[in-house]
């Protein structure tokens, strides 16, 4: 019976967040986002048949290729996250020039930046943040030790 209760609330949470999220997981990816109150109908109304027919009727060529130039951008970014990663790792001011000149919304940091940044990532990497570096100017981290973003 508990089991039963657990699974059925389970249930409507994952429903629930699907609804939620099916207009933001349609727009992120490019696709139309008109079909996305037939698809929040369809599943309050628990119509497996309507909501078939609504998420179907997103599926297009056009919405295809819109996902595919997508993941063409979002794969040339992380790559160019990689290799600016790797070139603070390595302390290598010209590969990071020349994978950051690409970046959006960021300037490229000066020699003298870069050098600081390299040594602060050493010291993060290290925990060996020392009290007399203000800690103001440590760039934040994006989520991964180590790893840093500009702020834009």
């Amino acid at each position: 019976m508990k089991k039963t209760i657990i699974f059925g609330l389970a249930a409507l949470m994952l429903i629930g967040i699907v609804a939620a999220g099916m207009p933001v997981m349609g727009h992120m990816l490019g696709m139309d986002t008109a079909g996305n109150d037939a698809v929040r109908t369809a599943i309050e109304d628990k119509d497996f048949g309507a909501w078939k027919e609504a998420v179907t009727a997103t599926l297009t060529e056009e919405n295809f290729n819109a996902i595919i130039e997508r993941h063409i951008v979002m794969s040339k970014r992380m790559q160019m996250n990689q290799d600016i990663r790797d070139a603070i790792d390595l302390g290598d001011y010209d590969a990071y020039k020349a994978a950051a000149k690409d970046a959006a919304n960021s300037e490229i940091l000066t020699e003298e930046e870069f050098t600081k940044l390299t040594e602060m990532h050493e010291a993060r990497q290290n925990d060996n943040i020392s009290d007399d570096w203000p800690k103001d100017n440590i760039p934040p981290m994006n989520g991964q030790r180590g790893s840093f973003r500009r702020r834009g």
